[in-house]
């Protein structure tokens, strides 16, 4: 939520928690807010720092639909570089928040994390929106899985345990399981290529073994093999 409208909001807010308070001795639903939660299944970190201006100026762009002129550190390069960017969207892909923009002269969206800009202001152009630009078509393609769009079909023989939580929570809807006659299973699924995939994959590698596609089995059995070196 932008900035400027949940600071006028949260005198609402406010009240409606003073009001849930005062209920609670006598009102079950009242107490409802201390009987659920929500955690994450991924490793705990901590969120990183976002500059509030900055926060805000990207959020006041996004509502205006107004050019944002920026200095952004990106992770894996020394020095900071300016961008000219026509803001089409704000994800939080847990702890992070990502600007999905386009970069002058160019029209593919990128993903920038707010908490790498160095510096934003926000011009008097309107934003340019690329031509079919959806968000919702934006995340189903896998962008924030960083991935290009690739998607596979993802063979791999898995253990019993890892086995019995996919049936539960699927890789995709076209996931098939079969039993094979040593106790482990079978498992297809058509998923995104990229960097998530990666990482699950490696974070499994002790319950499971790729069977396909053969460049992501080569690329785990070399990533195993770099990290068996460093013990």
């Amino acid at each position: 939520m932008p900035a400027p409208l949940l600071s006028s909001l949260n005198a609402r807010f406010s009240q409606a928690h003073n009001t849930l308070q005062s209920l609670q001795a006598g009102n079950a639903s009242a107490r409802w807010p201390d009987k659920v939660a929500s955690v994450s299944a991924d490793m705990h970190l901590l969120a990183p720092k976002i500059d509030s201006d900055i926060l805000q100026q990207v959020q006041q762009a996004l509502l205006d639909d107004k050019q944002l002129e920026v200095s952004y550190h990106a992770l894996h390069q020394s020095a900071v570089k300016a961008y000219r960017l026509n803001p089409l969207a704000l994800v939080q892909r847990g702890q992070i928040s990502y600007l999905i923009a386009s970069a002058e002269p160019y029209t593919d969206p990128l993903r920038f994390a707010v908490h790498r800009f160095v510096q934003v202001e926000v011009t008097d152009s309107a934003a340019v929106t690329p031509p079919g630009f959806n968000l919702q078509r934006y995340l189903a393609s896998g962008a924030m899985e960083f991935s290009e769009g690739d998607t596979i079909k993802l063979e791999f023989i898995a253990k019993q345990v890892l086995a019995n939580l996919l049936q539960e929570t699927p890789l995709s809807a076209d996931m098939a399981c079969d039993k094979l006659d040593n106790g482990d299973y079978h498992i297809s699924a058509t998923v995104h290529k990229g960097w998530q995939l990666n990482l699950w994959l490696m974070s499994q590698s002790s319950y499971l073994t790729v069977l396909a596609p053969q460049d992501i089995r080569e690329s785990i059995k070399l990533r195993l093999a770099e990290a068996l070196a460093k013990y």
